[in-house]
């Protein structure tokens, strides 16, 4: 598995084979993402899918490096501006597990050509945004968020052929 280590604190991980997967991984909460770490990531133009782990990030400006990009998945990060995501086209998938900012999800209903969205352990969401939109949209999954109350309209406003699966 190939590193780049570019600060003391943030590590830029190819995984995979041809690099199909990059993990960016903080060693601390308050890891960042520099210049490094994007040069890093701008090689890996072939990924299709991006993991951010334990870093605070102005932006996602650091996802349009990956033109293939298909699947990201946030671990932990803090993010404060979500709107680069709307410029990744070829985003089909979301995973978002214990982010700092879960107030940050109304972007999703901007997503429209996702066919994936899983949001779990967000012990502070207490609602997620429409979906009606997100007509590509076929699997929803929210999991161990403590003051989700019943879900059943927001199940209503999905999209036909969706699925929500809830814990």
């Amino acid at each position: 598995m190939p590193a780049a280590k570019a600060t003391k604190s943030t590590t830029v991980v190819a995984k995979a084979t041809k690099f199909s997967k990059v993990l960016v991984s903080g060693k601390r909460a308050k890891s960042t993402i520099g210049d490094a770490e994007r040069a890093a990531i701008a090689k890996l133009s072939a990924c299709t899918a991006l993991s951010l782990t334990r870093v605070v990030l102005p932006d996602l400006t650091c996802a349009l490096l990956l033109p293939k990009l298909a699947s990201l998945e946030l671990y932990g990060t803090s993010i404060a501006d979500w709107s680069a995501l709307a410029g990744i086209k070829t985003l089909r998938s979301v995973f978002i597990n214990g982010i700092r900012d879960p107030d940050k999800l109304s972007v999703l209903s901007t997503l429209v050509q996702l066919t994936e969205i899983t949001v779990i352990n967000q012990p502070t969401l207490t609602t997620m945004p429409s979906l009606a939109k997100l007509t590509k949209l076929r699997s929803v999954s929210v999991m161990f968020c403590k003051r989700m109350g019943d879900l059943t309209a927001f199940e209503r406003r999905l999209p036909e052929r969706c699925v929500l699966e809830t814990a």
